[in-house]
């Protein structure tokens, strides 16, 4: 018997399944021993109307208890759990907790489940996903892994569909990815390997340390070298386990061999960097801290902004880029909520490059819709296939860029700081510089957001506290004392300590910087770098009011940032210079804005060029003054110079304004139509996503039956198989017909008596010539079906032959039909005892241990024909009960004497009772004795004493 586990001993399986897994499932079991300890939990895609099968396929390969899920249910041992349809799961103290699935959302049950664990303290996790399509089992993957937990996904190629299998590789912590029949030995391997560390301090000749510390700290010497993240930094505790973890997945025993490994592998310490920063993250994780940052801080800074400087945020360890998202769909909500012509950035920062690569893309499952509110994702998700695809206009407001907390320089004037749940990894010394680094970036006036598991432990007194349950904090004064603070910096080879000393080189080097920032200046033209998409990338020179930032979203282009008349001159250098090489230069253009004094200013332009590289272009505007230094002579008279071909360029641009000007009225007007079609394409297109999806759920759904239907059908055809060969090997003939008679089966031996052929299969019985003299036969089946009891007679044949006719009639519950079976047992050597009995005058009756009456002579029926109405003589017939017959006769006396026979309590019974009959008085003696044989227990004989009691 399995039995309930303690929590230190329960190891919990989770096997997540949708279309095409039940294949897979049944290979899984079919490989499982019976005796690992762990709880194996099956979960699948199902309908809430649909009645699984799934425990009676199972049940074929392992002789495991399986049980279907209840609330209130214990975990056990060697036990398989079934999630009931309509229903999703969760473990909550090592208890099931089961609710009603929400048909009208959509709803992921092994997300749901392998997320609950992390609620309970279980021994070892295992989370394995097989065939389906969509994203289910991704989320909750990433949260087995946190926990230490092992993932193993099906081999796609082997999967029916390969969606979710994709899916969760697509997460980078799956451990294994095998076939279903591999995964028990997997298992096995893991549960029972344990890791073993070195005892403590022995020493080898060339003096080294063997120690599970000392080899621990090698360890993460390599990755130091190896990626300029020093762990050493990071919780003993949690990267020892981390650690271990691998371990257990390379099936190494010790920290000595595992080092040695992994300086020699070239893959695995990639891998175990990423078991160290783990990607535990979610979209507005914590919804309720999400909404106080949006009132507290996001709608204070979008109401306060001018719109003239860009709002700031730095989102330090986002991970895979949730949080940096959620908090960017924030601010632009607020922004038009507030009707505000203001923009933002986000800079959102990791350590793992990968997590940053992930990031970037936008690209989620779809399993985020359960994380996602409705409305963000339909204006700021874009659907394609099971994935979910961040719009351009939030993702161009997320810069993501890999950033060591620790080592690099913090982000400077920042409106928000948002870290969340990063710094409980760090050790306290590390959590002190982090936090120095936090505090520095934040703007006075501006705000700290941190997790619920982080505090501020340091220059306290600079920041008021707005919302300690949500840790939402104010700067009401910069810590300015950052670099006076740390304590010691992290390079590429391990901890270098900081002095005051290093200090006095960035000194230095700042003098030299703002030196050259004031030469630069003073003698440096206003000159700007043009990319070949004609944006803006950098300015130079001292900015004299020719450049200018125009109203609404902030626009880089060339000829935005240009005064008008500047613009399409700038623009002509540029195409020029694309196509000839060397230096370019316009005429002098006069520059008259906003009512001032005439500019005159003249535009070179240079292109850089760097092999197959895209060029840029140098752009310098010198004005009158600047235009006497570098070219020498007397001042250009612009006025006569070029008077007659400014007049000349104004006419035609005239004319080419009033013709551009007809031709956007024209494109205008196509533009709207375009747009209304535009938006009643993305309303059709909207519902039909909507459909695809509910028929991609159906689709799930019936390929989930359609796969039990195959496995009941090939069950179904080997029961078929068994009953044909049983029928063909019972020497019986018999006949079933159904409720109109007609044949649907009949064993070979009826050919003997019935000449019927197969392609016979669902003609009239009474169509097919027998050999029987048994006129009664189609009144006795059709009183079978009718009433459904038992009908025996004996009868002849033409050939001579004697047989014993039972005819019983069967139902099909699930098709409510009905039918019947005639079977014909030859008699031989029975039929001379029934010719005994027949030439008897008293009426006999044989009965069995039960006191159904298995014989009747022909003075039996005779009497019963004779002297019975209606259907009573049919109570005295074969099939009946007799003790039935006897109950209430002298007040049960004959049913119990009847009985006592029977059992064997007493040797005979007799009675003698009148009956009477309309035309004469009559008694009889009923006289009870019993028999020696395997089947007839009794023999009922009534006598006739008429004579005698007169």
């Amino acid at each position: 018997m399995p039995k309930t586990q303690s929590r230190s001993e329960t190891n919990v399986v989770c096997i997540g399944a949708s279309a095409g897994g039940l294949e897979a499932i049944e290979t899984f079991f079919k490989n499982c021993p019976n005796d690992f300890g762990a709880s194996y939990v099956v979960i699948q895609h199902l309908s809430s109307s649909y009645k699984s099968m799934m425990d009676d396929l199972i049940n074929r390969y392992t002789s495991m208890p399986i049980k279907m899920i209840k609330s209130g249910m214990h975990v056990e041992s060697d036990t398989v759990y079934l999630i009931e349809a309509g229903t999703t799961i969760a473990l909550s103290n090592n208890v099931f907790v089961v609710e009603q699935k929400n048909d009208g959302s959509l709803t992921l049950p092994i997300d749901i489940f392998l997320q609950s664990l992390q609620q309970n303290e279980l021994n070892k996790v295992i989370a394995i996903v097989l065939s389906g399509t969509g994203s289910d089992g991704s989320r909750g993957a990433l949260s087995v892994n946190a926990m230490g937990g092992f993932v193993i996904a099906q081999e796609p190629s082997e999967a029916g569909f390969d969606g979710m299998p994709n899916s969760v590789m697509s997460t980078g912590v799956v451990d294994h990815v095998l076939s279903a029949k591999d995964m028990p030995n997997m298992i096995a391997r893991y549960l029972t390997m344990g890791v073993k560390p070195v005892a403590k301090a022995p020493k080898v000749a060339q003096g080294e340390d063997l120690s599970a510390p000392a080899q621990l700290k090698r360890i993460l010497d390599k990755l130091n070298d190896e990626y300029g993240i020093n762990f050493n930094l990071y919780k003993e505790a949690t990267v020892e386990r981390r650690v271990e973890r691998r371990m257990q997945v390379k099936h190494i025993p010790d920290f000595h061999a595992y080092a040695n490994f992994i300086e020699s592998d070239p893959v695995e310490p990639m891998a175990l960097r990423s078991e160290l920063l783990i990607p535990v993250t979610n979209f507005f994780r914590d919804e309720a801290a999400f909404s106080h940052l949006k009132s507290m801080v996001i709608d204070k800074l979008v109401e306060s902004s001018s719109g003239s400087d860009e709002l700031r945020i730095w989102v330090a360890g986002c991970s895979t880029g949730e949080e940096a998202y959620s908090i960017a769909m924030l601010f632009d909500e607020s922004i038009h909520s507030h009707n505000k012509n203001c923009s933002f950035k986000v800079f959102a920062t990791d350590v793992n490059p990968d997590v940053i690569n992930t990031a970037s893309q936008g690209i989620y499952p779809d399993a985020i819709l359960t994380e996602v509110p409705q409305n963000y994702i339909d204006e700021y998700f874009s659907k394609d296939g099971n994935q979910l695809n961040v719009k351009s206009k939030i993702r161009d407001k997320v810069v993501f860029a890999v950033h060591n907390l620790l080592t690099d320089a913090p982000f400077t004037k920042m409106d928000l700081v948002s870290c969340r749940n990063t710094l409980i990894y760090f050790k306290s010394e590390a959590q002190l510089e982090a936090m120095q680094r936090l505090q520095h970036a934040v703007k006075e006036g501006r705000y700290l957001f941190l997790g619920k598991s982080e505090s501020l432990v340091t220059n306290i007194e600079n920041f008021k506290l707005l919302d300690r349950k949500n840790k939402l904090f104010s700067c009401i004064r910069r810590s300015t004392n950052l670099f006076n603070n740390l304590n010691f910096s992290v390079s590429r080879h391990g901890s270098v300590p900081v002095s005051s000393s290093t200090v006095k080189p960035m000194q230095v080097n700042k003098a030299q910087y703002d030196a050259e920032r004031l030469i630069k200046r003073e003698f440096t033209p206003l000159s700007i770098l043009v990319n070949n998409s004609f944006e803006v990338i950098h300015v130079y020179g001292e900015d004299t009011g020719l450049l200018q930032i125009k109203p609404g979203a902030l626009n880089n282009h060339i000829g935005n940032l240009l005064p008008e008349k500047l613009s399409p001159v700038a623009l002509a250098l540029i195409y020029r210079l694309n196509k000839e090489d060397g230096k370019v230069s316009s005429d002098i253009v006069q520059v008259n804005e906003n009512n001032q004094e005439p500019r005159f200013v003249k535009l070179i332009g240079w292109a850089i060029k760097q092999d197959d590289l895209p060029a840029y272009y140098a752009i310098s505007l010198l004005e009158k003054e600047q235009l006497l230094t570098s070219e020498g002579g007397e001042p250009v008279d612009v006025n006569q110079v070029n008077t007659d071909r400014i007049n000349q360029l104004e006419i035609e641009l005239h004319a080419t304004r009033e013709s551009l000007q007809s031709t956007i009225e024209e494109l205008e007007t196509t533009n709207e139509e375009l747009q209304s079609t535009n938006e009643e394409l993305m309303a059709s297109n909207e519902e039909l996503q909507s459909s695809n999806e509910e028929l991609q759920s159906v689709n799930e759904e019936l390929n989930t039956v359609n796969a039990e239907y195959h496995e009941k059908m090939s069950e179904l055809n080997q029961i078929n198989a068994d009953l044909d060969v049983m029928s063909s090997s019972t020497g019986f003939a018999s006949v079933f017909v159904d409720a109109d008679v007609c044949v649907t089966r009949f064993t070979p031996d009826a050919q003997s008596i019935f000449r019927i052929r197969e392609q016979d299969h669902g003609r009239p019985l009474d169509e097919i010539v027998h050999n029987l003299i048994y006129p009664e036969l189609f009144e006795d089946i059709a009183r079978v079906i009718a009433t459904g009891k038992t009908k025996e007679r004996e009868i002849k044949a033409e050939t001579g032959s004697a047989y014993i006719a039972k005819l019983m009639s069967y139902e099909v519950p699930s098709q409510n039909q009905y039918g019947a079976v005639i079977s014909f047992i030859e008699t031989k050597g029975f039929g001379s005892f029934q010719a005994v009995m027949n030439s008897v005058p008293q009426h006999i009756a044989v009965l069995d241990k039960h006191g159904e009456i298995m014989l009747v002579n022909r003075a039996w029926q005779r009497f019963a024909n004779l002297n019975a109405t209606g259907n009573e003589a049919e109570l005295l017939g074969v099939g009946i009960n007799y003790l039935d017959v006897c109950k209430g006769a002298d007040d049960d006396m004959v049913k119990k004497g009847v009985e006592s026979v029977l059992s064997g309590q007493a040797l005979n019974f007799s009675h003698k009772y009148p009956c009477h009959s309309p035309t004469e008085k009559r008694w009889f003696v009923m006289t009870v004795e019993p028999i020696l044989h395997e089947e007839y227990k009794a023999v009922v004989t009534h006598t006739n004493v008429t004579k005698w009691e007169q």
